[in-house]
């Protein structure tokens, strides 16, 4: 596995995917992005840029409607 793709699966099962480039970070996940996004800034300098729009010159869009949880 590249050592910039982080993959950790909870006591709960769930899925966090962590991908960095330089200072870029885009975090994939259902259900963790809270509680990750509260305890990384304990740690780094960051600011959190909202829902990823773009990442290394690739936009991404997404059809919300399809991924009823």
């Amino acid at each position: 596995m590249d050592h910039y793709v982080y993959i950790k699966r909870t006591s709960k099962g769930k899925l966090v995917i962590l991908l960095l480039y330089v200072d870029d970070m885009l975090i994939v996940s259902l259900e963790e992005i809270n509680s990750l996004k509260e305890q990384m800034p304990k740690q780094f300098a960051m600011k959190d840029l909202g829902a990823a729009k773009q990442i290394l010159a690739i936009r991404i869009s997404r059809d919300r409607r399809q991924w009823k949880l």
